[in-house]
This record gives C-alpha cells, structure tokens and sequence, in this order.
C-alpha cells in the first residue's frame, strides 16, 4: 500500500510539473475568430512584417511603394503582439507629406478620436491628458454617445514620437482595440441578443459594415520641411 501511495504521488506531481512548466513557443488565443474578422485579419490587404512602432521608423521603405501604387490612402496589415501571442491588425494612412501647407496638429474630424502618445509618455486623448489604462474605457464610451448612424464615420487616429517609449505604444494600441472590441460586443448583446464571438458570419459581415474598425496613423509634411512626421503641438490651443 505504501508503494502504491508513493507511485500515485509521484504520478501526481508529474502532472503538476507537466501542467505548469512553460510550453516552447506556445501562446495564448487572445480574440475569437469573430473579433479577428473585425479587426481585418483575414482581408486581403498587403500584410508588412512589422509592429506598429515600426510604421514611423521604416515608413519610407515599407510604405512608401503602396502609396506609389495605391494612391494617398491605403489600407493595410501589420502584426501585434499581447503577451506570447500575435495576430494581424487592419491600418489606414493617408501620406500628406507633399502638402504645401503645414497641416493642423489635429484633424478637425468631430467623429474622430485622436489618441497621441508624447514623447514624455504621457498620453492625450481628444486633447485631454489621460492615464494609458483608461483608454479603452474612453474608446468604447465615445462610441456610446454617437447615434447609430455614425459608428462608421469613426476613425481612431493614433500618433506618437518617435522617442516614445515602444512599450507604451503597445499597450496602447492594445487598450484601443480592447475599446472598440467592448463597444461591439456590448451593441451585439443588446442587438443580437449574443455576445459577439457567438454569432453568426451574416451579422459579424454586418457589424463590419455599421461598426468598422478604422485605426489609422497618417504622415504629413511639405517639401519644404523635407517631409517631417507627425509632430504635433506639446498642448492644444482652448
């Protein structure tokens, strides 16, 4: 009996090693495949092998050649990680970097959120001064006092320097997708009567429609100013 207890622990203990060791180049699933779908992970877009603090540092050579024979919007993929795991994340950018005249730090859009990472790490939301870990909360309420009819005139416009901390950067386009995600989930409750990873290929292609997922980064600049980035003001004027 002794040796039977002794085997049986024994037994017991392997699979508790075996349950907690870490798995090589495992990962964790992060979002359902209806989320994906929303997030533009299965369109058929261009898909560059880079994270987004990458856009800024290679725009030049990863961006540019779609531009040229795309036009001055383009859609696109770029990968993510949360943690061990990676996907694939639909962008827009429009290049004014030709323009003439230096543009405003902020499109006027009033659909639009602007979220700016500064290069002091702090971070501005519609041009108020937020903590990081509130953005998905301030995603998912802006989308909640839009009437129906303009969730897909939003678009989410993330800038940042580029001295910000790249860290930071993730977690935020983390928090902004967390955002969106929330909203659609809660609007497919109330709509559909099921959470959003539950339901079915013909409302997922219609929330897609009514409640894109539009994130986007632009470049500006002129001639002039040898097409400088992104560099808006340290505080927005009243």
């Amino acid at each position: 009996m002794a040796k039977m207890n002794k085997l049986l622990f024994s037994f017991v203990c392997l699979l508790v090693f075996i349950s907690y060791s870490p798995k090589k180049n495992s990962t964790t699933k992060i979002f359902c495949e209806n989320e994906l779908q929303l997030l533009g992970s299965f369109e058929n877009l261009t898909h560059l092998n880079l994270e987004i603090d990458g856009l800024r540092r290679n725009k030049k050579s990863k961006l540019d050649n779609i531009f040229q024979t795309e036009g001055s919007f383009i859609s696109y993929k770029i990968n993510h990680r949360i943690n061990q795991s990676r996907f694939v994340l639909k962008m827009h950018s429009t290049d004014l970097s030709k323009s003439i005249e230096i543009p405003p730090p902020f499109n006027p859009h009033k659909n639009w959120i602007h979220i700016y990472l500064k290069k002091s790490d702090t971070v501005l939301f519609k041009g108020e001064e937020v903590s990081l870990d509130s953005i998905a909360i301030k995603v998912s309420d802006w989308y909640q006092k839009l009437t129906p009819n303009r969730y897909k005139l939003v678009n989410i416009a993330l800038y940042w320097d580029q001295n910000s901390d790249i860290q930071m950067l993730n977690h935020l386009t983390t928090e902004t997708i967390n955002g969106y995600l929330d909203f659609v989930n809660t609007f497919s409750i109330q709509n559909f009567r099921q959470p959003l990873c539950s339901l079915s290929t013909e409302n997922i292609d219609s929330l897609s429609k009514s409640i894109p997922f539009q994130l986007r980064t632009d470049f500006f600049g002129s001639e002039k100013l040898n097409r400088w980035d992104f560099i808006p003001l340290e505080s927005l004027p009243k």
